[in-house]
């Protein structure tokens, strides 16, 4: 029979990887894992602050906190997917908070598998690259409620101040609320795509944003709310307000096909094109 590990209120604080992978939780066979409650803490290693899953793992986290939990050299600040097997994550009524990542995603980096994320609050994460809270490498990546607030990209080629989608990752975002995220190199303002959510060279995916509440947020070139490049989105209900950019204040649209309905746009701002800026 397949072996099973369940976690119930454990706390995990200040656990180091100095060599590579994982600071707590290292996943490399197919087994499930679940855990409950209890907080990771300050734990780091060069990538994959917390975790790290090669495999076909079915993970359900539930009520869990991560805070502060770092990537010293690279990415993924608490969750490092890097699976072909198309792994299922379920995440719920989580908290990231103030974790880091030199690279890209402070709290989580995947490529391949299946994500869903519902009523689970990212506040405070930076990542030096793309995806200041998530970076979506391929898999698939859906929200249901919950927040991102005050996560950034720091430097390099930066991208999603929340969310980095790319390499067909399909994205699904219904009710979020993302307010005070950014996009912004530091000691630049030349770069900078999406302050809140990057889609990029996505487009054999359908992706979905809906319902979101969009607020404040901020990038100090393209796209003070969304970034979208060669990608197909649906852009519905949502409510798009005080966010900023240099050109496009809440939407910046590079050769895609994008559906923009029964929204709303307020306060937004840009030196071209408060609102909208398409480029063809």
């Amino acid at each position: 029979a397949m072996s099973k590990a369940d976690f119930t209120n454990c706390d995990f604080t200040s656990n180091v990887c100095t060599t590579n992978l994982a600071g707590a939780i290292c996943l490399s066979g197919a087994n499930p894992l679940n855990i409950t409650g209890g907080t990771f803490k300050g734990n780091s290693a060069p990538n994959g602050g917390c975790f790290y899953n090669n495999a076909a793992s079915t993970i359900n986290i539930t009520g869990t906190k991560f805070i502060d939990n770092k990537a010293t050299a690279g990415v993924a600040g608490v969750f490092y997917c890097n699976s072909t097997a198309g792994p299922k994550i379920k995440i719920e009524n989580a908290e990231f908070t103030g974790n880091t990542a030199t690279a890209e995603g402070s709290a989580i980096l995947f490529r391949n598998g299946t994500w869903t994320v519902t009523n689970t609050a990212f506040n405070n994460n930076t990542s030096g690259s793309n995806g200041g809270a998530i970076y979506a490498h391929t898999g698939s990546l859906t929200l249901a409620g919950g927040s991102f607030s005050g996560n950034k990209t720091t430097s390099g080629s930066v991208g999603g101040g929340a969310i980095y989608v790319t390499t067909n990752a399909k994205l699904t975002v219904d009710g979020t609320i993302f307010s005070e995220n950014s996009a912004q190199k530091t000691g630049s303002t030349g770069a900078g795509k999406g302050g809140a959510i990057c889609i990029a060279n996505s487009a054999a995916a359908s992706h979905t944003i809906k319902n979101a509440t969009v607020t404040a947020n901020t990038d100090a070139l393209a796209g003070g709310a969304l970034y979208i490049d060669k990608s197909g989105v649906n852009i519905k209900n949502n409510n798009f307000t005080d966010n900023s950019a240099v050109e496009g204040g809440a939407i910046y649209v590079v050769q895609d096909n994008v559906v923009i309905s029964y929204n709303n746009f307020t306060n937004n701002s840009a030196s071209i094109g408060g609102d909208i800026f398409e480029k063809t």
